[in-house]
């Protein structure tokens, strides 16, 4: 007798920000950027233009956000994406593509 996966859905909407942030590198910009996140309850947010050092990205998650990807340029503040995804999201990452400048990230999951 073959065992068949059941998925379960989670029926809550589904709700996706896209963001220039020009920057958040100050602090106050992203505990700000997290808090809207939490208020608008915003499953994903795309955020580009994030500006982060390679290796000095400061930590965008939190305990509702604990998903954090990140692409930043390798020598410079400039360019920079991030995506963010909630908590209560089952994701699972099958595979990222990201550019080697900072300017785009790909996640595939499910």
């Amino acid at each position: 007798m073959a065992t068949e996966e059941i998925m379960v859905y989670n029926r809550a909407p589904l709700s996706v920000m896209t963001l220039n942030c020009r920057g958040l590198n100050i602090p106050e910009r992203h505990s700000h950027l997290l808090r809207i996140l939490r208020q608008k309850h915003i499953s994903i947010a795309m955020l580009q233009e994030t500006h982060f050092w390679e290796n000095a990205a400061p930590k965008l998650r939190s305990a509702h956000h604990p998903l954090h990807y990140c692409n930043n340029h390798p020598t410079a503040r400039r360019a920079g994406v991030a995506i963010l995804l909630a908590a209560d999201l089952d994701f699972q990452e099958l595979d990222r593509l990201a550019d080697d400048q900072g300017r785009f990230l790909f996640l595939k999951g499910r």
